[in-house]
């Protein structure tokens, strides 16, 4: 439901109102979005933004908002931290200190010339 006024001044972020969206393709239950996020585009890219969020299914909004938020998501991967119960960070800390097992054929892989070397 996007809450509007036809006569008002919708460039007054007090009367945006409220958005609520459901996620057609991960099938999220609606989540109330009452922040904005502005940007700026060249013709070029809001038309292919436009067309690729026809393509999958979503407005300009939705496409945009998914996009950039799995691209945060990537970057901000490998900075997570994670927690684990006392035992299974016990059993991770034992895994991680175990030794290493020979492995021949892996060992021969890495050190033997590739066909791009020779």
């Amino acid at each position: 439901m996007l809450w509007t006024d036809p006569g008002g001044d919708l460039t007054d972020p007090a009367r945006w109102g409220t958005v609520r969206t459901h996620n057609v393709r991960t099938g999220l239950k609606p989540v109330e979005k009452t922040e904005r996020v502005a940007l700026r585009a060249s013709v070029r890219e809001r038309e292919l933004l436009y067309q690729a969020s026809r393509a999958s299914g979503t407005t300009l909004s939705e496409f945009v908002l998914d996009a950039a938020t799995t691209a945060a998501e990537h970057v901000l991967a490998d900075r997570a931290r994670f927690q684990l119960p006392a035992a299974q960070w016990t059993e991770f800390v034992a895994l991680l200190d175990r030794p290493t097992l020979d492995k021949p054929r892996l060992r021969g892989l890495l050190t033997e010339p590739s066909v791009l070397d020779r």
